[in-house]
């Protein structure tokens, strides 16, 4: 049964033509996008890795802080070693040792 629009004389309706081009199109401009946001995705996923790291980093700094609170490089003609300020104790045999 066809349908005739009033007082136009043409069938209502879209042609199969037409359908066909919006449904290319439907699927055309998506699969565009999709290396953007695979891209945008991959960044994220990057930054958030980034910021994981940076946490640990100053994590693993701050309980090193929390061991050795202030160390200085004592270098001489004999080398060098590790002191803590105002004490006689020598830190680089502890930490030689740590280090076995």
């Amino acid at each position: 049964m066809t349908r005739v629009s009033a007082g136009l004389g043409h069938e209502a309706g879209f042609s199969l033509q037409e359908v066909l081009v919006v449904a290319a199109r439907g699927l055309i401009i998506p699969a565009a996008g999709l290396p953007i946001m695979t891209n945008a995705i991959a960044n994220m996923k990057l930054r958030a890795s980034r910021t994981s790291v940076s946490g640990l980093l100053r994590n693993a700094r701050s309980i090193g802080v929390q061991q050795f609170p202030l160390a200085l490089r004592v270098e001489s003609n004999a080398g060098f070693g590790m002191a803590h300020p105002g004490t006689d104790e020598n830190l680089t045999d502890e930490i030689r040792e740590n280090s076995r």
